[in-house]
Parts: structure tokens; sequence; C-alpha cells
């Protein structure tokens, strides 16, 4: 099957094609081919999976602190609390 938004094609043929630019990766990988041809992981396939659905980066306590200290905020999940009603309890009591 052929990804029309997949940069494989660009990467391959080595150029820019309009929704890709391919030199940052050309700069890395000697052999395209055998960057693209990794047997899978299925440990890391999970991890990152997993990774996808928390919407948090897929990192160590040690790294995803210095991030959270570089950027200025959390990147962990907080301690999660019920929200607090709309309704005040005087106004619960009014309506009884």
């Amino acid at each position: 099957m052929e990804w029309l938004w997949s940069s494989t094609p660009a990467h391959f043929k080595g150029e820019d094609d309009g929704l890709v630019v391919v030199k940052p990766l050309l700069d890395r990988v000697e052999q395209r081919g055998d960057f693209l041809d990794v047997t899978p992981n299925a440990e890391l396939e999970t991890a990152l999976t997993k990774g996808q659905s928390i919407v948090r980066p897929l990192t160590g306590d040690q790294a995803l602190e210095e991030l959270e200290k570089k950027l200025g905020h959390l990147l962990r999940p907080g301690k999660r609390v019920r929200p607090s009603s709309p309704w005040k309890e005087d106004q619960q009591h009014k309506l009884v």
C-alpha cells in the first residue's frame, strides 16, 4: 500500500517533495534502506503505542525532570482529584 502522506518515497529518492525536507534524516543515516528495514521490536512498539495514548514523553524520571526544568512546567500527570461541584452547599439546600 502506498501512503500519499508518507515521507518514505522522498527519503528513498533523496529529494524534498513539498511535504518533507529530507536533509535532517539523510545527515544522520548513511544507508537509508538499512535504516527503514529495521526488524520490529514488539516491546518498543508497545511502549510507543502507550506513549501515544497518554500523550506524555517516553523517558526516564531523570530526563523528564530535566525537561520539566528546561520548559518551566510539569510534564508528568498531576494528582487526580474530583472536580468541585458547580453548586454550592447553600444552593443545594434551597432546591430541596
